[in-house]
């Protein structure tokens, strides 16, 4: 989900106030329970895997599959967040959650908000930065992008049945 390849497309950066429970999520799944293709889904924070960990549903998270922070497990870096946000508050050292355009998906800090909204509650109200780019390049569209990873993953399959 990185915005990073739109840098050159970007008009503005402002900072607004929202509320947690206007925030979505895009969050990983298997498509097929035995694994092969990952999707995404566009999830209000109280439902991510993230959130439900922080609540108790630790089976759901310990098995997440997430980028970044390689070596390091779901539920230590969830832990160091809550830890920070207890300890220095939000935003810590000007790292604000990332949002673009008038979509209001979390960009960056799927972590920091889970773990504000399990402590403060969906009507706590946070600082983000907001990315403004001209065009719609940078738009999360999960349908699409979905679509085309199972489609893909069906003829892998249809191809490998054909082929024995």
């Amino acid at each position: 989900m990185s915005i990073s390849n739109n840098f050159p497309n970007l008009l503005s950066i402002t900072k607004e106030k929202i509320k947690l429970s206007k925030l979505r999520c895009v969050v990983n799944f298997n498509y097929h329970k035995g694994g092969g293709v990952l999707i995404k889904k566009l999830l209000p924070v109280h439902k991510t895997p993230v959130y439900k960990y922080l609540n108790g549903d630790r089976d759901v998270y310990k098995n997440y599959h997430h980028y970044n922070y390689y070596g390091v497990t779901n539920e230590k870096r969830i832990n160091n967040v809550v830890n920070s946000v207890k300890e220095n508050g939000y935003p810590y050292k000007e790292q604000y959650v990332i949002l673009s355009n008038g979509q209001n998906i979390v960009r960056d800090g799927q972590h920091r908000v889970a773990a504000l909204f399990s402590l403060y509650g969906g009507e706590f109200e946070i600082e983000v930065l907001r990315f403004k780019f001209k065009g719609r390049s940078h738009f999360v569209r999960v349908f699409p992008q979905n679509l085309v990873r199972i489609l893909k993953w069906i003829l892998r399959n249809v191809y490998f049945i054909a082929k024995k």
